[in-house]
């Protein structure tokens, strides 16, 4: 079986809804409606009869929907307001619950979570997964500019890690923006690498060690982590004075150890990066896509480049097993 864990949903309903609900309550400058009715921004706005038809051809069994960096449509004034990102994460996460009511045998939800507000995050947290039966949340990598390790955030974490809820962690608002506003560097490089950051923040404040019964789900194959493996191991060092101040949490295991403890998704990646994460985490890795964003061939170009890994073991593990061992409330 196929399942895509980075499979993004934005459709016509939902977004209607969306933005009457920003309008209503901001006025029209709020609006989003230039982001599903444009046909320059190229937004794929199919409800999800018109998905599952869409996933017949691809050759694609099961998504996993998800509507990640609610900043990039939403001016970032009123989402910090906590009323307007928990109405916003309820109506999402409504939508997904019908999507997959719908077509309960092809379509799965990640929940967005309101993590502007830790007491209303909770509560949208269990209300998706208990109530709704969605089978896992989306977080972006930072909540404007405060990464998921923010001790803020503990509360939130700690009543995941109790539900056992995977985390799929998607980039957004990354570091150093405003340095990266031409050529498409933001998406094309500041996203995998705020995921890397995001990621090294989590191994070394020693949230992995915190809450172990998490299943954190990292973008893109991790962004750049395969890569720099060898930084994280060369550069931590007990002795180090930022132990001192901190800073550095004493890890129970060394750094570079730590990556085998997160899952990798596939998408926008190549069969070479994808041997190399293979190399450096075994089979942690899970298909993904990133539909509708990346090359119109996306989904099948994924599936295609995972089922041709050499291992077919491997393979089949990272085209839906991994998947279907983390994710809630599958029958």
């Amino acid at each position: 079986m196929t399942v895509d864990v980075h499979h993004h949903y934005f459709g016509e309903s939902m977004m209607a809804e969306l933005d009457a609900m920003l309008t209503d309550r901001i006025g029209p400058e709020a609006s989003m409606s230039r982001y599903y009715e444009s046909d320059e921004v190229g937004l794929s706005t199919e409800e999800p009869a018109e998905r599952v038809q869409m996933m017949d051809e691809w050759g694609l069994e099961r998504a996993v929907l998800s509507f990640p960096a609610p900043g990039e449509f939403v001016d970032e004034r009123h989402l910090k307001r906590p009323e307007i990102h928990a109405a916003f994460s309820s109506i999402v996460n409504d939508h997904l619950a019908d999507a997959c009511q719908q077509h309960p045998d092809r379509l799965l939800g990640f929940a967005s979570i309101p993590l502007v507000s830790v007491d209303d995050a909770v509560e949208e947290l269990q209300r998706s997964v208990e109530t709704l039966g969605l089978h896992g949340i989306v977080l972006d990598t930072n909540v404007f500019g405060r990464y998921l390790t923010d001790e803020s955030f503990a509360p939130f974490f700690e009543r995941a890690d109790d539900l056992g809820v995977p985390i799929f962690v998607h980039p957004a608002n990354p570091g150093g923006a405003d340095r990266m506003d031409d050529f498409y560097l933001e998406s094309m490089i500041g996203f995998p690498f705020d995921t890397t950051l995001a990621a090294t923040r989590m191994v070394f404040s020693g949230v992995l060690e915190r809450y172990r019964d998490l299943n954190i789900v990292l973008s893109h194959l991790g962004g750049a982590l395969p890569y720099l493996v060898k930084r994280l191991a060369a550069l931590y060092d007990p002795d180090d004075p930022e132990f001192e101040r901190g800073a550095v949490h004493p890890l129970e295991k060394p750094p570079e150890r730590y990556l085998e403890d997160f899952w990798y998704d596939t998408a926008l990646s190549f069969p070479g990066a994808m041997d190399m994460a293979v190399d450096l985490v075994g089979d942690r890795l899970l298909l993904g896509s990133d539909y509708p964003f990346g090359p119109a061939d996306s989904v099948a170009e994924s599936i295609d480049q995972v089922t041709h890994l050499e291992d077919p073991d491997l393979a089949a593990h990272v085209r839906g097993a991994n998947a279907r061992s983390i994710l809630l409330n599958l029958d």
